[in-house]
């Protein structure tokens, strides 16, 4: 009973720390003048990649080749995630949660996806449970191991398979675009929405 106890008290001062620094930085953001310079927490690129012809597994079960889930003819706003993770990846599903509320009347248009990285752990039954807590509204996938280290290394968030360095980052893309923006760090969901309109204003890179 004492190390059970133990172990829920480390994992909701956990949460708690995330729900903290995730409040933090977006208040820091919000707060700091725009002509003071402050260095930012992440950084902006275009990037092209290969697709690997694999297939993913989505929340419900169901086997959809990448390149489909990634262009279903809609914008798409991608992040890569693992749902035993207490860091990085609840700022990041926060971060997509409400920049879906943004989107208000146009979320119908913008396919936003999540890709587990820890397929041996992710089940489909354990990815559809965390999809539903998650409060985010756009599909979640997983894969086999070979799948998921094929995807990784062609979006290269690949680390050498420690799931514990993986990094903050969203990939953004419209259809018939050549490329990807591709945002490496923690982001608030408005500068995350900021950088969004600006892709879709120059429409491709």
């Amino acid at each position: 009973m004492y190390r059970l106890r133990k172990l829920w008290s480390v994992r909701t001062h956990a949460k708690c720390a995330v729900v903290v620094w995730a409040f933090a930085l977006q208040a820091a953001s919000a707060a700091a003048p725009a002509n003071v310079g402050a260095p930012r927490l992440w950084q902006v690129s275009n990037q092209k990649y290969s697709l690997p012809d694999i297939k993913l597994l989505g929340a419900g079960g169901a086997a959809k080749p990448l390149a489909r889930a990634l262009d279903d003819g809609r914008p798409t706003v991608m992040t890569f995630m693992y749902s035993s993770c207490v860091t990085v990846c609840p700022i990041v599903n926060q971060t997509l949660v409400q920049f879906e509320q943004m989107l208000g009347a146009e979320r119908a248009k913008v396919n936003t996806v999540s890709i587990s990285i820890d397929p041996t752990h992710d089940t489909v039954q354990k990815l559809a449970q965390h999809a539903k807590g998650s409060g985010a509204t756009g599909s979640f996938y997983t894969s086999e191991p070979a799948a998921s280290e094929a995807v990784q290394k062609a979006f290269n968030v690949w680390r050498g398979g420690d799931k514990m360095n993986h990094q903050a980052v969203f990939l953004i893309k419209t259809p018939g675009a050549q490329g990807w923006v591709r945002v490496d760090g923690l982001i608030t969901p408005s500068e995350l929405m900021k950088i969004y309109r600006n892709v879709l204003a120059a429409r491709s890179i």
